[in-house]
């Protein structure tokens, strides 16, 4: 069955690359560039155009008269009565125009004399797409500046300069361009108007001038990854082409499961920070708090998120030590930042893949004041699971909706309205009859207000909505007969209504202060009901029954002050102090902050931070199912973190960062001694409730990262980590155990951590990426069988656990790789990718299914049986995004 998916797979893939692009044949002389770029210059203003089933003939003459030029042409050697459909507002006449030349198949020569000629496209005809270099210098002194920062406005490109000043940007589609400069100490510098045509490399040289670095821009904090956004490359831990080229990179969280101090499984989107659990994860979008943000969340918490990574523009991932603006989490901060369209520009995009179906479009409306995005997805991970190889696996549905409109009121305030809605619903019936009915609904209002009243003040206020329920339902039955195992009805509905703000003010160059709050009124309802039912010699002897009714309300109360000053030229500090109130919980705490970072010298800087980091349970997190009726109180982690960041001459990118964080306080963890992926873990045999009095993580992290924006580019990482809970007893089927009290390996202990990531882009229509990893096997608690001679001389075996987690599982590895086509036409971009998840098809251990074996010389044995990761998982797509 898998290989022939994977050979439909292949063949598909192979059927869609055999399309070719038709481009255009030079007819005429280009003539000198010079003269070429001065009769392009009446063609660099910016108009609006509405060309609505017009000809191709009206369409040339719109544009002429606005361009105030002349075109010649051939009625008999162009489609000149074919009907064109554009809309561009304020967009440059010259890309309205090469845009309008691609939907006809037709080319723009300049003759020798100025004419401008419209003709025919040929094949074998020069390709449509050049090359930007250059030199950045010192304004001063005229020296290179290694490592400055070059940005194509309005794309994922850009590149550094190299040791002597120079840079190369290539595979940029005909058309113009603006260039924004930056470095750090000096004064950021955009060219507007640069024009790519037919074989053109424009050369340009430019010199930036010392100015004083604005606190804002410096990062102190130590842990902390950028992805993606509008920050130039170079700073960018993965840019948004990096996550396209990735294995997994549909989906937003597997993208960046991949960085320094992150844990994952193959199952699950969900991941780890630092050894702590993904509930110590504080999740934005937009300045919005999101909880629970997964599809699917019976399969390990969550096999997907809720945000399509197309519709996200910036990413910032905060690993240890962050700053007092992000509270009420121990581990770390998952901020994300929707995209706002490129002025004059709409777009749109359909796509299909074995994940989901998906539609986007974004674009702006009253001359760029406004602009929307939409975004919309309808899962398939049934086609997936079937690939699994699980017998009567789940056809699990799920969508997600995500609509954003933006107006700029003033020069000072800009709104937004936001809306993200996501559902599921598993329904199935297991092989031993069971029946699994859940469903799950979040959705999150909000709205937002920026003010930036003058150049030193900044202001966001965020008034939101949010809504969560859930029901699961199911009926479990022993082995292959029709005794019932048990019955649970689970049903929770949870709001809360929030109002945040935050303040930014440049008090002088040597001082910044921010400060806020965040005002939550919160309110849930918990209506659970189970039956375990428990037999005794093949007979019912009793039922446990679960059975909790609750409504909790209250609210939480946050507020932070956090100044930063660099009273001295290198050195910057930041300290903060956070409050917060939970009524709910009745917690009330004060959370010191402190991060510093000194420049050594230019790309080189040292960094360091400090803190108290509480965390009240949710509203929505009291586990009712384990029989708790309570909040317990809030658990602390204290970070100690440093750091060391390096940017070579030769555009390598390093980091070296230590960390130590230590839990106290932690609420009681529930498990089961097998990893099976169960829809009701509770009412599982194995059951059990583990009473962690702290905990504490501590490693060293390395990465490495190396992209200059040519054709190859790498990035790799090591990990080495401990993470030990401190155990101070174990409750199974009702029994205390305290003997063994001490500490263990924590549930997602590894030490050894290796990632690599190879990419190859030959041109702008290939891209190939292979991704390995590997970790040290996480630990587990193996079983045996034990034997015991009863007085009558019979002998007695029973089942029973070794040491707690004393076992590993075998070390993970595995290599993916993925190939991304694509394909520019007149309708737009065509994208094709062909994934292989797990290509040399390593059989991962993920559990073990325990099997008694008679044995005539041993007597009962029992016998390890490997249940696996993805094995071979292949997976194609194919996406359509064209501009109208």
């Amino acid at each position: 069955m898998k290989k022939d998916v994977a050979a439909l797979c292949v063949t598909l893939f192979l059927l869609v690359i055999v399309h070719t692009s038709i481009s255009s044949q030079e007819s005429h002389s280009y003539g000198n560039r010079h003269d070429n770029r001065k009769i392009l210059e009446s063609l660099l203003k910016k108009a609006s155009f509405d060309f609505d089933n017009i000809s191709f003939e009206q369409a040339l003459h719109m544009l002429a008269e606005k361009g105030e030029v002349q075109f010649y042409y051939d009625r008999s050697q162009i489609p000149s009565d074919t009907k064109v459909y554009l809309r561009e507002e304020n967009e440059i006449i010259f890309n309205v125009l090469l845009r309008l030349l691609d939907m006809t198949r037709t080319e723009l020569s300049v003759l020798d004399d100025g004419r401008m000629v419209i003709e025919p496209a040929y094949e074998k005809t020069f390709p449509k797409e050049g090359t930007i270099t250059g030199r950045v210098l010192d304004g001063a002194t005229g020296e290179p500046l290694i490592g400055a920062n070059i940005l194509v406005l309005g794309t994922s490109k850009g590149g550094t300069t190299d040791p002597d000043g120079y840079f190369t940007i290539p595979f940029l589609r005909h058309g113009v361009y603006s260039l924004r400069f930056s470095y750090i100490g000096y004064k950021s510098q955009q060219i507007d108007t640069i024009v790519l045509f037919k074989k053109d490399e424009i050369e340009i040289t430019v010199e930036l001038e010392p100015d004083i670095i604005s606190l804002n821009e410096i990062v102190v904090t130590p842990s902390q990854f950028t992805i993606m956004g509008n920050v130039p490359p170079s700073r960018q831990t993965l840019t948004h082409e990096d996550i396209q080229i990735m294995a997994w990179g549909e989906d937003t969280y597997r993208a960046i499961a991949r960085l320094p101090g992150i844990s994952s499984s193959d199952f699950s989107a969900k991941f780890t920070v630092r050894g702590g659990e993904h509930d110590q994860v504080l999740v934005l979008i937009d300045g919005l708090e999101l909880y629970e943000p997964f599809h699917l969340k019976d399969i390990e918490g969550g096999a997907l998120s809720i945000v399509d990574v197309e519709a996200v523009e910036g990413i910032d991932l905060l690993t240890g030590s962050f700053t007092a603006e992000y509270g009420d989490r121990m581990s770390g901060v998952f901020n994300m930042k929707l995209k706002r369209a490129t002025e004059g520009r709409r777009r749109s995009a359909l796509g299909i893949s074995f994940m989901n179906a998906r539609a986007m479009s974004e674009g702006t409306f009253s001359n760029n004041r406004g602009a929307w995005l939409f975004s919309a997805r309808r899962g398939y991970l049934d086609i997936v699971l079937d690939l699994m190889g699980e017998e009567n696996q789940p056809s699990p549905t799920y969508y997600d909706i995500l609509g954003k409109t933006e107006y700029r009121l003033s020069d000072i305030h800009t709104l937004s309205a936001n809306l993200l809605h996501a559902g599921d619903r598993v329904s199935f019936t297991e092989d031993d009859d069971d029946v699994d009915d859940t469903s799950y609904d979040n959705t999150f209002a909000w709205l937002t207000l920026v003010s930036v009243p003058n150049k030193n003040l900044f202001v966001r206020t965020v008034g939101s909505y949010t809504r969560m329920t859930s029901r699961r339902e199911g009926i479990g039955y022993l082995g292959d007969n029709s005794d019932l195992d048990f019955t649970v009805l689970d049903e929770r509905h949870f709001n809360v209504f929030g109002l945040k703000q935050d303040w930014n003010l440049g008090i002088s160059d040597r001082l910044v202060l921010k400060w806020g709050f965040d005002l939550k009124g919160l309110n849930g309802d918990y209506d659970y009901d189970s039956v375990k039912y428990l037999y005794r010699d093949a007979s019912l002897d009793s039922e446990d029954v679960t059975s909790v009714d609750i409504h909790p309300s209250g609210s939480r109360i946050s507020a932070y002050v956090a100044p930063r000053v660099s009273k001295f030229s290198p050195l910057t500090a930041e300290l903060g102090l956070r409050y917060d109130r939970t009524s709910y919980a009745d917690d009330l705490f004060y959370s010191p902050r402190f991060n510093i970072v000194y420049a050594l010298g230019e790309g080189t800087f040292l960094r360091g931070g400090w803190g108290y980091f509480y965390q009240s349970e949710g509203i929505h997190q009291i586990r009712v199912e384990e029989g708790e009726d309570s909040f317990h109180p809030a658990s602390l982690a204290e970070h100690w973190v440093s750091g060391f960041e390096h940017l070579f001459k030769n555009g390598l990118h390093l980091r070296l960062e230590g960390y130590h964080k230590r839990l106290s306080d932690l609420r009681p963890d529930f498990r089961n001694w097998s990893n099976d992926i169960e829809f009701f873990p509770e009412l599982q045999y194995d059951r059990f409730r583990l009473n962690v009095k702290n905990a504490r993580a501590k490693g060293i992290e390395t990465y490495l990262k190396y992209d200059r924006g040519g054709k190859w580019s790498w990035w790799a990482s090591y990990g080495l980590a401990k993470v030990v809970e401190d155990i101070e007893s174990l409750e199974f089927e009702g029994i205390v155990y305290t003997e063994d009290a001490g500490e263990y390996p924590g549930k997602y202990d590894q030490c050894h951590t290796i990632y690599f990531d190879l990419n190859f882009r030959p041109n702008r229509n290939w891209h190939f990426n292979l991704s390995w990893q590997y970790h040290t096997g996480w630990p587990y608690t193996s079983r045996v069988i034990k034997s015991e001679q009863l007085p009558d001389g019979s002998t007695v075996y029973y089942e029973t656990t070794e040491d707690f987690n004393g076992a590993t599982y075998p070390s993970y590895h595995r290599l993916d790789l993925k190939i991304n086509r694509h394909f520019y036409t007149s309708k737009g971009r065509i994208s094709a990718f062909l994934t292989f998840i797990n290509l040399y098809d390593h059989g991962n251990v993920r559990n073990f299914d325990y099997n008694w074996y008679w044995n005539s010389r041993k007597g009962y044995i029992l016998v390890e049986e490997p249940e696996y990761w993805f094995r071979l998982l292949p997976s194609v797509g194919i996406s359509w995004t064209w501009d109208h």
